[in-house]
């Protein structure tokens, strides 16, 4: 797993909110598959981006525009944040608490840089899928390979 930075032009391109992009950037998490050449080095067999996967209500002109982000099923609203940001996720005070953290919760002025954050990965021989955890929007997402 590794991330991919992207500017705050290459953000707004895609539909990210303005409001939402406070450190100027936003990173793309990214699974790659290697395969070692016998040279050293590796080759990148498979790869799988979260970017290439958008979609966004905020400017029905860019193709990536969906009237309702949370039925756009295999896509990932860019403009989602949970309330307070990712320690926002993670305080067990305010979770399931009127205006506490959550993914459906109204959107705040919280963007941040790493708005997904990829923290786990595991390959399935038997459905050639690759599972990836997903820790702001605490979801495991399952990709075909």
């Amino acid at each position: 797993m590794l991330w991919e930075r992207h500017t705050k032009e290459e953000a707004l391109a895609v539909g990210r909110s303005p409001e939402l992009i406070p450190d100027g950037e936003v990173w793309d998490n990214h699974v790659v598959e290697l395969r070692p050449n016998g040279k050293g080095g590796a080759d990148e067999v498979w790869t799988w981006k979260l970017w290439d996967h958008l979609c966004q209500d905020l400017n029905p002109d860019l193709p990536n525009y969906v009237s309702c982000p949370s039925q756009a099923t295999h896509r990932f609203d860019i403009n989602c944040c949970p309330v307070n940001g990712k320690q926002g996720c993670r305080d067990r005070t305010t979770i399931g608490k009127k205006g506490g953290a959550s993914s459906h919760a109204p959107q705040g002025k919280t963007g941040e840089k790493d708005w997904m954050h990829a923290n786990a990965v595991s390959y399935s021989a038997e459905r050639d899928a690759v599972l990836i955890s997903l820790n702001v929007p605490c979801e495991l997402i399952m990709v075909d390979r």
